[in-house]
């Protein structure tokens, strides 16, 4: 293929575009796994919202963007472009990467989080790029170890939605310089993250968010009140603790945990596994639920399960967290939002959460909450250097080549993101959601 990379280089780029290049600013590649898709191979353009930050802020840079992905994506990002812009992709294969694994996408997924070091035709193709494209950042939205493999050496920055409450919330997102499922600041650099600290004042305001998450975001959502009301009638009878399940053919289901089942069968097996006393509350995906009828035979089957009314049991886990005494999932970001709430928290899969908590579902009541301190902490990191709004990095793309310039530059890219000297409590607040001080004091007394 690198034959045909080079190609498409000289076709967009010009001629002389070759890897050897003396270069105006840097090239960057944005990797999006062409093989993690079920029915619809194009199910990943959402993310040309963040293509499209990058490829923004590389101009900025007097550098350069291109697109590897599978051939439907990148046909959609080409089509996307303003109109004489020429945007240079390079088309990854869909099928063959499945092939060492019988062509089962979930065997697939598992090896995403594995070494990398099997021999597979996604490694190949991708060292063919970086051998024609010679990039000198990769950025990509997924936990790949294939990608991670044909990349090594090259800076590389992981891009997704913040993990913060997102209920009502507008896109965050956050950049992490170490990992996406594994590795990242958010387990590497655990400990120096649960020792930030901040002036008092700001430490003090900062320590009251979640109660301010909690009344004014939560309690204005429309079912707030029936929601509340549904989950106090379960409360009455036990500890409960949600069980956050995840659409089952993702990524970060199928690949982050050995345990993987049917999402049935996932449930069944967490209410069994819940100490005396305890409660198993479900809670969906806006992408995936399960049926009535399931529920209903899970429910004979284990009687320590508890299901909502199909109204309010799908999107709604983050309205649930601040009600309940723990949680449990496989990777959901929902975790960090319990974290925050000081919940006991379980997370069973490879996540950047489980530095934070406990992993087995019968350990829920030995599980020790973040204390408040730690807590602060972590929203102190959350929002100081880590997530951003996504408007904001769209109207001052700066932002993001600064994260760029220190990803490619620093020695240690997490000293930066721990630095807390430039934190705000206005931009804190704008991260999390919440109105201003003089709005929020209106708030208050309406």
């Amino acid at each position: 293929m690198l034959d045909k990379f080079i190609a498409q280089i000289r076709s967009v780029l010009g001629a002389r575009a070759t890897s050897s290049e003396k270069r105006a600013g840097p090239r960057i590649l944005y990797f999006l796994d062409p093989v993690a898709f079920r029915q619809d191979p194009a199910c990943l353009v959402p993310h040309f919202a963040w293509v499209r930050l990058v490829e923004q802020a590389a101009g900025l840079m007097s550098g350069g963007v291109a697109l590897a992905a599978n051939a439907v994506v990148c046909e959609k990002w080409r089509q996307d472009a303003s109109k004489g812009k020429a945007r240079l992709c390079f088309e990854l294969p869909t099928h063959s990467p499945l092939a060492p694994f019988n062509h089962r996408r979930a065997d697939y997924a598992r090896a995403l989080y594995g070494t990398g070091e099997d021999a597979n035709a996604l490694t190949d193709a991708l060292a063919d790029v970086r051998r024609a494209y010679a990039p000198d950042l990769i950025v990509t939205t997924c936990q790949n170890a294939f990608a991670q493999k044909a990349f090594a050496g090259i800076p590389a920055l992981y891009v997704e939605q913040a993990p913060l409450p997102r209920l009502r919330q507008n896109l965050k997102t956050y950049f992490d310089p170490s990992g996406h499922q594994i590795g990242s600041l958010l387990e590497t650099r655990a400990s120096d993250i649960k020792n930030i600290r901040l002036g008092a004042e700001d430490w003090q305001e900062l320590s009251t968010f979640p109660d301010q998450i909690r009344e004014q975001i939560y309690a204005r959502h429309e079912t707030y009140p029936e929601a509340c009301a549904a989950f106090d009638d379960i409360r009455r009878q036990g500890k409960v603790a949600l069980l956050a399940t995840q659409p089952p053919d993702w990524p970060t289901y199928e690949g982050s945990y050995e345990g993987a089942v049917p999402v049935e069968d996932l449930l069944y097996a967490w209410g069994q596994a819940l100490p005396d006393g305890w409660l198993g509350v479900p809670t969906y995906h806006p992408h995936f639920r399960l049926t009535p009828d399931m529920e209903s035979a899970l429910a004979t089957a284990c009687p320590k399960l508890r299901f909502l009314p199909k109204h309010l049991s799908q999107g709604l886990t983050e309205l649930y967290i601040p009600e309940a005494d723990g949680l449990i999932t496989i990777s959901s970001t929902s975790a960090a939002t319990a974290l925050i709430f000081c919940k006991k928290v379980i997370v069973c899969g490879q996540s950047p959460f489980a530095a934070w908590c406990g992993h087995e579902a019968m350990d829920i009541d030995d599980t020790d909450p973040l204390t408040q301190v730690e807590a602060t902490a972590l929203l102190a990191f959350l929002s100081n250097r880590y997530c951003h709004l996504h408007e904001d990095l769209l109207a001052n793309p700066s932002a993001v080549t600064d994260i760029f310039t220190n990803v490619m530059t620093a020695g240690d890219c997490g000293q930066w993101y721990l630095d807390m000297s430039g934190w705000s409590l206005t931009r804190a607040r704008a991260v999390f959601g919440l109105p201003q001080a003089a709005a929020a004091e209106a708030l208050a007394s309406a």
